[in-house]
């Protein structure tokens, strides 16, 4: 029976202030379906550091760009985050608590990043803003070198996202599964798409109430790798050079990691 894997996305856009580009990254990990309950209960422990109490940290749902504000604003919307507004030092307990997650567990990193004003500039379109373009484009490049993770391991996998519904209204996810459901009928640039659904067994949306502990190790994933891309300064505390960049995926090649870990489209 073929080892069962699991990769968990999230996505963010990010605008340079100082040049003005326009970029969006999707990325995430590959999680074994054998050691998922184990990452669960690091993740947990995580939090235990900063919410002591189970009543307290068992509801906690971690988002990077929230845990690093010092909005208050924040905590209209997550309230146990008081125990982070003005504390660097718990901040800091969640941040590389799950670097230290990503490491020990020895999580696999995929990311795309588009750089969508070079696109823009190079092939005469608009596309700054093409969310769903960008997402489609890094999607398909996700899809393609899951596959090779997946062929060299001989396993299957499924890919979760966080889902993006609004209320009733769930136009995003059906945007991600028409694309997703366009690279199984058309393949990619190195895949037919008969050999993904051989090898991807489906899609999957996680609702952030759900609190899926593993969606919340890949929310800390994208925004650094856009930043590296972008060269500009890692928020600090960085867990990109002691975790995300040292775990990309490498498919065992010496210039692996741009190629299959981390990739730009540009």
């Amino acid at each position: 029976m073929k080892e069962k894997y699991t990769l968990y996305l999230d996505e963010t856009k990010f605008k340079d202030r100082e040049t003005g580009k326009h970029l969006y990254a999707v990325a995430g990990i590959i999680v074994p379906e054998e050691i998922i309950p184990a990452v669960e209960k690091a993740v947990l422990d995580v939090k235990k550091r900063v919410w002591p109490k189970k009543s307290d940290y068992s509801g906690v749902i971690l988002h990077e760009a929230e845990i690093r504000s010092n909005n208050r604003r924040v905590l209209e919307r997550r309230p146990e985050y008081v125990a982070l507004i003005d504390s660097d030092g718990n901040k800091a307990k969640l941040i590389k608590g799950i670097g230290e997650v990503i490491n020990r567990f020895d999580l696999t990193i995929l990311g795309t990043v588009i750089d969508q004003t070079s696109i823009q500039n190079t092939y005469n379109i608009q596309f700054e803003n093409n969310v769903y373009n960008s997402y489609k484009m890094a999607l398909a490049k996700l899809i393609e070198n899951f596959m090779l993770f997946l062929k060299i391991h001989d396993g299957v996998g499924e890919i979760i996202f966080e889902s993006r519904q609004s209320g009733t209204q769930d136009v995003e996810d059906k945007r991600v599964k028409k694309a997703y459901y366009k690279v199984l009928a058309h393949g990619t640039l190195m895949y037919e798409g008969i050999e993904i659904q051989e090898r991807i067994e489906g899609i999957h949306f996680l609702g952030k109430y759900e609190n899926n502990q593993l969606l919340q190790i890949a929310d800390f994933i994208p925004r650094p790798i856009t930043l590296a891309y972008a060269h500009v300064n890692q928020s600090k505390p960085s867990i990109y050079k002691t975790s995300i960049r040292k775990q990309r995926f490498t498919a065992y090649q010496m210039d692996g990691a741009s190629k299959f870990g981390v990739c730009v489209i540009k």
